[in-house]
């Protein structure tokens, strides 16, 4: 029964998902906020029906983690403010008067109230029930990207990684994040003040920090990844205290930094998809190159694999075949019978090709239909 229960709301969920993507959000879109407030308040109706509701749980344990939660938070908005006495602050988009802040929020204050219930109604009805609850922070994932996502924005690989980066990522991480803090705490509150907190403060803060969307996404992606640290590192002390988290945890954080810098090209390298066959077969569709950003451009030689932008600043990637006696560059793609019709200028090249990673840019092209 509790089986039939959990695919029956996974199910009502994913459904929503199809109505809201290809009905609300193309003929409704003005009451998108206010009909899926209405559906997460049925959603948790029927959860209530379907599953029950359990006490939740306080004791020491639930306590501190609900603490780490509080700990992380705030020195997250630290940090966040901290940068923004180097860059500056903006004001506020959002109006911070009373009457405005309800009414900017009150859908969402709605929405993932009900979500975080849902949720901790979901796991604690069957917390030895690992498939679905994975199942369920799956679904969720989906549900919330949903609800950012916008298909007519994917104009090319760098919005498609943009949105990968800044959007797909920490809602992942988050989602991953709320299901632990709920599964380990045995409570609601955790994951009710980690969620409330990321998602309303912005509703309610006079200024925000002067910080480009890519170090915005790092941060974002730092977050939920230390609350998973620091939620486990407050389970290993409960039962043994001299193991420390495994080492394995910061190298997945590393790889995801790495990712992230490389992607938004924050620093000396930057990361960009091969959207056509004019490299092949050296640079095929799919394949990603690395992009040394300071090379000095105005010595590069023959044989080269630049980046440079054309009259349309589009990024371009091809070779370099003669260099003129003007510093300027004669261009061409491997698999192209003739050069680029324009010579390159040293301040039009990006950068240097150093490194070809083959087929990881591949499901983003296929996201764009090539």
């Amino acid at each position: 029964m509790k089986k039939r229960s959990y695919n029956i709301l996974l199910i009502l969920v994913l459904l929503y998902t199809i109505i809201h993507r290809f009905l609300i959000c193309k003929y409704l879109l003005k009451f998108n906020e206010c009909l899926t407030s209405v559906f997460c308040l049925i959603l948790l109706f029927l959860g209530y029906k379907l599953l029950g509701y359990r006490k939740t749980i306080n004791n020491d344990t639930n306590k501190k983690i609900i603490k780490n939660v509080v700990i992380k938070l705030l020195l997250f908005f630290l940090i966040y403010y901290l940068i923004g006495f180097i860059t500056g602050f903006l004001k506020n988009s959002y109006s911070i008067n009373i009457i405005d802040i309800f009414k900017n929020s009150i859908f969402i204050l709605v929405i993932y109230i009900c979500i975080e219930l849902f949720r901790y109604m979901f796991i604690s009805a069957d917390k030895d029930n690992k498939k679905y609850i994975t199942l369920l922070t799956i679904v969720l994932i989906i549900f919330d990207t949903n609800l950012l996502i916008r298909f007519d924005s994917f104009n090319n690989i760098e919005t498609i990684f943009n949105f990968i980066t800044l959007s797909f990522l920490p809602t992942v991480l988050n989602n991953i994040a709320l299901s632990y803090l709920t599964y380990t705490s045995n409570n609601f509150k955790a994951s009710m003040i980690y969620r409330l907190v990321t998602v309303l403060y912005i509703y309610i803060v006079p200024v925000v920090p002067d910080i480009n969307d890519h170090i915005n996404s790092l941060l974002l992606l730092i977050l939920p990844f230390s609350m998973l640290i620091s939620t486990s590192k407050v389970l290993v002390v409960k039962e043994e205290k001299n193991r420390k988290v495994k080492k394995s945890d910061y190298v997945f954080l590393g790889i995801i930094l790495i990712l992230v810098l490389l992607i938004f090209g924050i620093g000396p390298f930057k990361m960009i998809g091969i959207e056509t066959a004019s490299m092949s077969p050296n640079y095929n569709i799919g394949d990603a190159v690395i992009i040394n950003k300071y090379v000095d451009k105005e010595n590069l030689k023959e044989n080269d694999v630049i980046a440079y932008y054309d009259d349309n600043d589009r990024i371009i990637i091809h070779r370099i075949i003669k260099v003129n006696s003007d510093k300027t560059y004669i261009t061409k793609g491997d698999m192209n019978n003739t050069s680029d019709n324009k010579y390159v200028k040293p301040n039009k090249v990006y950068g240097k090709v150093i490194l070809r990673i083959p087929y990881i840019a591949y499901p983003a092209v296929k996201l764009k239909g090539k």
